[in-house]
């Protein structure tokens, strides 16, 4: 309840916050925001918005938190009916409101785009670095090249440690599968709840 509640604030503050960043722009330049999209499953991406889209995504979110509850208790009485799933617990905690944050902003649509890919770029860079380190640290056959990066030795593992770590990954892959199920059942109820509320006669 209290991220539901948290979500429609925020929108609020999309209303008073905007005219003002308008307001500082410098007159007739189009402004450019890179915003941080953090999804509902909490994963983050970057986008290049102009200040409107920005707002339009502001109230659709807002939309969604008003829509939230009754798009979660669907989902589980769903989760729930479902052979397939009923006896798993619903990994609620895994869900996250949709949040968005202008992480700069530019006078250049072009140079927003490359800002946007510079982040990604590093992001995948990062990636790449800490997968290196994590299979360094299963490996203990790990030097170091002339350059600095970590170079894993191949070393012929007992095949009962084998076999503990492909049942390890396949456990992984199972419970990775069941939080995807999820999450894609929950987005596909709250699209609903959405559009039932859009359609929804105003209350006077």
């Amino acid at each position: 309840m209290k991220s539901t509640t948290a979500v429609v604030i925020v929108s609020f503050l999309f209303a008073a916050i905007l005219p003002a960043q308008e307001k500082a722009s410098p007159a007739g330049g189009a402004s450019y925001l890179v915003v941080k999209i953090t999804d509902h499953k909490k994963e983050d991406s970057y986008k290049v918005m102009t200040r409107q889209e920005y707002y339009n995504l502001g109230a659709e979110i807002a939309e969604e938190g008003r829509c939230w509850d009754k798009a979660l208790s669907a989902t589980e009485k769903e989760w729930k009916s479902n052979p397939d799933t009923s006896k798993k617990i619903f990994p609620r905690n895994l869900l996250c409101p949709k949040r968005i944050t202008i992480s700069h902003q530019f006078e250049d649509a072009n140079k927003a785009a490359e800002k946007v890919q510079d982040i990604e770029k590093r992001r995948s860079d990062q990636a790449a670095l800490d997968k290196q380190r994590e299979d360094a640290k299963k490996n203990p056959g790990t030097v170091k090249g002339p350059d600095g990066t970590i170079m894993v030795m191949m070393t012929q593992k007992p095949a009962s440690v084998t076999k503990a770590e492909k049942a390890k990954q396949s456990q992984e892959d199972q419970r990775n599968a069941l939080q995807k199920k999820a999450v894609e059942l929950f987005e596909v109820n709250l699209a609903k709840a959405v559009s039932q509320a859009g359609t929804a006669p105003a209350k006077r």
